[in-house]
């Protein structure tokens, strides 16, 4: 590892893209592909930041979710936190830690912020997308990560 400036960069681009792409990418069965969550859960298993910058990359993801869904604050900076801290502290390999996405969904509708549009099948759709979006972009994170010389 470089430096912690290095890192936080790469971290901040990272997120920025996940999420200008999240925002642009069609709707699908009333769901798009998770990259800002699954860019958290890759940040938290992959060890690049302490403890303490992991939560914090975490509640800024799910910050960013909240603005980019119009959910009221902290609903998903909440399970975003909690999912990192599982995946951290469990070490959770990749498939398990994949459950989280059907997990938000479940969150969300306790919280009743799960658009009438997104049922059953929406459901589905998004644990499935969650699935291939997570291994995708730990392939890419890791990629660049190499490339950026992070890792």
């Amino acid at each position: 590892m470089k430096s912690d400036f290095t890192v936080f960069f790469f971290s901040f681009f990272t997120l920025t893209a996940a999420a200008a792409l999240e925002d642009l990418l069609p709707r699908f069965c009333g769901v798009v592909p998770p990259l800002v969550m699954a860019s958290s859960i890759i940040f938290s298993s992959r060890k690049f930041f302490s403890w303490s910058v992991t939560l914090l990359f975490a509640a800024a993801a799910g910050a960013i979710e909240d603005s980019l869904c119009a959910f009221p604050p902290a609903t998903s900076a909440s399970f975003f936190v909690l999912a990192s801290f599982v995946v951290r502290r469990l070490r959770l390999s990749m498939t398990l830690a994949t459950l989280a996405f059907p997990l938000y969904i479940v969150w969300l509708w306790m919280w009743a912020l799960v658009p009438s549009s997104v049922g059953l099948i929406g459901f589905f759709v998004f644990s499935i997308l969650g699935f291939v979006t997570n291994f995708a972009l730990e392939k890419i994170i890791g990629f660049a990560a190499k490339k950026a010389g992070v890792t």
